[in-house]
């Protein structure tokens, strides 16, 4: 009669510990994804490469500053088809703790690529900072991303 009583406390108990443990390694293994793919986001936001848009197909940005000052300030905001966008690209100069803009360049369209040369003045850290409104073709507003480029220090 004991065997019985204590097949009858074991089993229920250890089919609970097994039905836990079938959770656990899902639970670690969900951890583990996220904190892969949040690793994979900062590893790609340091390479420059951009998260994808509703309707940009390329949105980047690159700034070189040469021993004379010369910065070459470039910039990509390609749209999907059927969508157009007004692209601005900023070089920026940081002043204490904010960040000003010192000159700028706008395009609109499906292709905006921008190549530009300004000269800078040394001690100050530069970025450029390209920012777009993106329109259907119908006009209606569908997205605004901001993207930055790498810090300079010249």
């Amino acid at each position: 009669m004991q065997k019985n009583n204590f097949k009858k406390a074991v089993v229920p108990v250890a089919l609970v510990l097994s039905s836990l443990s079938a959770f656990v390694p899902q639970a670690y293994a969900a951890e583990a994804q996220d904190n892969y793919t949040q690793l994979e986001c900062l590893v790609a936001m340091q390479e420059g490469i951009s998260p994808r848009y509703v309707a940009l197909s390329r949105f980047s940005t690159t700034l070189s500053i040469d021993s004379n000052g010369c910065a070459t300030c470039l910039g990509t905001a390609i749209t999907n088809i059927n969508y157009i966008c007004d692209a601005t690209l900023e070089l920026q100069q940081k002043v204490g703790s904010s960040w000003e803009t010192i000159k700028d360049w706008s395009s609109s369209g499906d292709m905006n690529s921008f190549s530009k040369s300004w000269y800078v003045a040394s001690g100050y850290d530069y970025r450029l900072k390209l920012w777009v409104d993106v329109y259907s073709s119908g006009g209606k507003w569908v997205e605004g991303p901001v993207t930055y480029s790498k810090t300079v220090d010249y």
